[in-house]
């Protein structure tokens, strides 16, 4: 039945459709759109705006002491390369310079499988007075918070706001997370 009634309707459609189409009725049909050519003016010329560019030099990187002292434990390596202090514009590339405390590490995942280490989060600096200076932010070209595929090695730094100078006995810290506690690797050196 409904299928009977689905038919009626079209036919009834297709031959009203049809019907006004041969009536030559043409008061009711609107013309076609004529259309114009754009003018041909040519396009403004512009100057461009002169561009900056990021500096490449890195920088200034100053009281700095070399380290090399590793600790491996809970499947990666950890390497302080560098400590020392270097001034960079506030908001990365742009602001008023202020400087802050800057620790180059290289870490090593030393299983061959993919793990995890998170440097930007897990990790602290604690002077010989026992007070804990947590990060203030990563600076790296390269990103060392993260996933690491089996046996990669990264370099980068990470940037604390600063430390107490008049403790000369740091040790930095860096909590591996783990399935029972976090795996914690040590490494100490002497600043200034």
């Amino acid at each position: 039945m409904k299928l009977r009634f689905l038919s009626i309707i079209l036919i009834l459609f297709v031959s009203i459709f049809v019907s006004g189409c041969i009536s030559g009725d043409d008061s009711t049909t609107t013309p076609a759109p004529t259309t114009t050519l754009a003018p041909t003016t040519p396009a403004p010329t512009t100057t461009l705006a002169p561009t900056t560019i990021p500096p490449t030099t890195i920088p200034p990187y100053y009281d700095t002491k070399d380290v090399n002292v590793s600790d491996d434990n809970g499947g990666f390596k950890v390497t302080v390369i560098k400590v020392g202090y270097f001034t960079h514009p506030k908001y990365h590339i742009v602001g008023q310079e202020t400087t802050h405390f800057r620790v180059d590490l290289e870490i090593e995942n030393l299983i061959n499988a993919k793990r995890s280490i998170y440097p930007n989060i897990n990790s602290y600096i604690v002077d010989d007075q026992s007070v804990r200076w947590p990060v203030y932010f990563v600076g790296s070209p390269t990103d060392i918070s993260g996933e690491y595929d089996g046996l990669e090695v990264r370099q980068g730094y990470i940037v604390f706001e600063a430390i107490n100078e008049n403790s000369s006995t740091h040790t930095y810290t860096i909590e591996i997370p783990t399935m029972n506690l976090p795996v914690k690797l040590k490494i100490e050196f002497v600043y200034p």
